[in-house]
């Protein structure tokens, strides 16, 4: 079993799956994840859960931080622009 954290990250331009060390924070998965999703660098994002949970007010925490608080446990989580309706 691999020691690293399978995530899955929907974006406006597609999803992405990444692993990273549980060592890795929440704004390290963000800023890899806008990276794979090929996101521009001057755009307004949130990033949050697949549920909707916001993780913006989470970005220092680690990934094991969020496994053992039992927070996104499914380790999927959205990236979406401000102001756009999650309901489509």
């Amino acid at each position: 079993m691999s020691d690293d954290a399978q995530i899955l990250v929907s974006g406006p331009s597609g999803t992405v799956e990444l692993r990273l060390p549980w060592s890795a924070t929440v704004g390290e998965l963000y800023e890899q994840a806008r990276a794979q999703l090929e996101l521009p660098g001057s755009g307004d994002y949130e990033f949050s859960c697949a549920d909707g949970v916001t993780m913006m007010n989470k970005l220092e925490r680690t990934l094991q931080e969020l496994r053992d608080g039992r927070i996104c446990p499914k380790r999927e989580f959205a990236i979406r622009v401000l102001g756009q309706d999650r309901a489509e």
